[in-house]
């Protein structure tokens, strides 16, 4: 029954992440509306966690021996994007022209951080140690 779950989870979370990405480009480049930075950061972020949920499924060596530091660093990317997002909500609404910059870098620096734990924690997993449990 886990497994099962765990599977339908994942597919929500591809068809999301695609969905989201491909409704920002199409919002972007088709009619103009700049909505890309609100829906391509949550399709990144689901995106990078479906691979992380495949890695460990699939028990690979390298996604087993990192797993607590790569679920730290996707909390660590989530926050970030959380920020970004939420900085540029008030730049889509109609009567503000600009965002809140000083916001969007903070959540980017965040969200960067995030990913620069996510690749040196994949990076330093040493597959043949042996994990305590």
């Amino acid at each position: 029954m886990l497994h099962l779950d765990l599977a339908l989870l994942q597919r929500v979370a591809w068809i999301a992440a695609i969905t989201l990405v491909t409704v920002a480009v199409f919002l972007q480049n088709v009619i103009g509306i700049d909505w890309s930075t609100i829906l391509v950061v949550p399709g990144i972020i689901t995106m990078t966690a479906y691979f992380t949920s495949k890695g460990f499924t699939r028990q690979r060596p390298k996604y087993v021996a990192a797993k607590a530091r790569l679920l730290t660093a996707i909390w660590i990317m989530a926050v970030g994007g959380v920020v970004v997002v939420l900085s540029e909500i008030p730049a889509v609404l109609p009567p503000s022209n600009s965002a809140n910059i000083t916001l969007k870098a903070v959540g980017s620096i965040v969200m960067i951080g995030g990913i620069t734990w996510f690749i040196f924690s994949l990076m330093r997993a040493n597959p043949n140690k042996p994990i305590a449990c």
